[in-house]
């Protein structure tokens, strides 16, 4: 999974992993110029929430995340599905 997250810096995200949800938080602070009795503010800025329930086949322990340059890589392994069909005998008394 990928993010693009402008304008934020590696302590400003959260990753929290919570009932097979992954859930994505960040918080840009405000940025801003002052030129005499001029105040500009020239960067938006808030917090974001994000949330994404996890498929089965994903190896919660073996998740990983890097930040480079704004973008967040989230990579999340795969395991082999698990058939969870099967044949029961069934035996007389």
């Amino acid at each position: 999974m990928t993010a693009e997250l402008p304008g934020l810096e590696e302590d400003d995200v959260e990753i929290e992993i919570k009932d097979r949800r992954l859930i994505l938080r960040g918080q840009k602070k405000i940025a801003h110029d002052e030129t005499g009795d001029l105040r500009v503010s020239k960067t938006s800025y808030g917090s974001f929430s994000r949330a994404m329930s996890l498929p089965d086949t994903v190896e919660i322990d073996k998740i990983s995340a890097t930040f480079d340059k704004g973008v967040l890589h989230i990579e999340m392994p795969k395991t082999e599905p698990q058939d969870p069909s099967r044949k029961i005998k069934v035996s007389s008394k």
